[in-house]
């Protein structure tokens, strides 16, 4: 049962490394912009971020949390059953688990935007260069959080927690 509480600790602590990963990545890839679409970016994470634990950062952990608990779920379950304790294989299922939400999304709005007889014009390729930066912000997240769930229960996955060090009489 304590290995049980470990696994969703390393879980729990992934995606916050994950989120904070993502919002510090988003406040240095925009603070010289002054908005986009209308919203200063800059101003909104930057404050959230120096109020601490916010209820902003709060929700954005849950969301990263609910989208990726499946997938890490079945990835968790093969490493425990396979004893696998490599770091790389949990920082790379890490970015492989942050990177097919992110292309579901993507997928959805490239289907909505091919059937808009609205946006029926050339697409520049800034449009394709930001989707590409996306996904690499993604996957340096999800590296990230795969990182961090290797340190707190990846490294000993498959192990039994002993409950003492005193043996039973």
């Amino acid at each position: 049962m304590r290995r049980e509480f470990i696994i969703l600790g390393g879980f729990l602590l992934a995606a916050f490394a994950a989120t904070v990963f993502l919002l510090v990545t988003i406040v240095l890839l925009f603070t010289d912009r002054p908005s986009i679409f209308g919203v200063d970016f800059a101003r909104v994470f930057t404050v959230g971020w120096l109020i601490g634990a916010s209820t902003f950062t709060t929700i954005i952990w849950l969301v990263i949390a609910f989208v990726v608990m499946l997938p890490a779920y079945l990835v968790i379950d093969h490493a425990e059953t396979r004893r696998i304790r490599g770091a790389w294989f949990y920082v790379l299922a890490g970015a492989g688990i942050a990177i097919i939400p992110w292309g579901c999304v993507v997928g959805l709005l490239v289907n909505v935007a091919m059937h808009d007889p609205g946006l029926a014009r050339p697409v520049p390729i800034t449009a394709f260069l930001w989707v590409a930066l996306s996904f690499a912000i993604v996957a340096a997240h999800g590296l990230a959080a795969g990182w961090v769930y290797w340190a707190v229960a990846g490294r000993t996955a498959g192990y039994p927690v002993q409950e003492s060090a005193v043996p039973s009489q």
